[in-house]
């Protein structure tokens, strides 16, 4: 995933000259803030998601890749998927017991439920149900927009204060340095990408 601005970025909204790396590293940082506040990726992407059958209790991480994630999370018992990342632009594929199922026996919405048209999800293997889909919002519209906005904020609140002291307790001696650290307010802004009508 990239960051949601550049130094150059950085740099205009600074209305100064920056040291590059220091920049590529703040905004390196204050991207994965964004992405971590939200539980979202954010940028346009694939995405595999592997399903545990409805007994199974547990979360499983699989594996992770630069051009697809793999992630296996539990189906709920009331037979609907939940994809993690949104919104959902497509569902490529599901498998289902090693079965490629055909588009016409599941619905999805991007807001990322899928639902089977056609019988239940099978319970008969651990990890058993496997979803490719596309998600996530193009450089041009608001929200990524809004994303690049508290990354540059973010990283500009640290790189002109960069190794300061922003808090200090005289008992028991406290010191907190300056670090990538979202406000409230830039909380709100993100709100809209956290989830997107459920």
């Amino acid at each position: 995933m990239s960051n949601f601005g550049t130094a150059a970025d950085l740099a205009a909204m600074l209305q100064r000259d920056i040291d590059t790396s220091t920049a590529n590293l703040l905004l390196d940082l204050a991207s994965t803030a964004v992405r971590e506040e939200v539980r979202q990726d954010i940028d346009i992407a694939t995405t595999t998601e592997t399903y545990d059958s409805p007994n199974v209790v547990s979360w499983l991480p699989v594996a992770t890749s630069m051009l697809a994630v793999t992630i296996a999370q539990q189906v709920p018992v009331n037979g609907l998927l939940f994809l993690r990342e949104l919104p959902v632009i497509s569902v490529t594929s599901i498998t289902e017991d090693g079965v490629t199922l055909d588009s016409a026996s599941y619905q999805w919405n991007r807001f990322g439920r899928v639902k089977r048209l056609t019988g239940i999800w099978s319970s008969l293997n651990i990890n058993n149900v496997v979803v490719v889909y596309s998600h996530g919002w193009a450089t041009t519209t608001r929200q990524w927009q809004t994303a690049r906005q508290v990354c540059l904020q973010a990283a500009s609140r640290v790189y002109v204060n960069s190794g300061q002291l922003i808090s200090q307790r005289v008992d028991m001696v406290h010191e907190q340095y300056n670090e990538i650290k979202l406000t409230d307010y830039e909380k709100g802004l993100l709100d809209p990408l956290r989830s997107i009508g459920q």
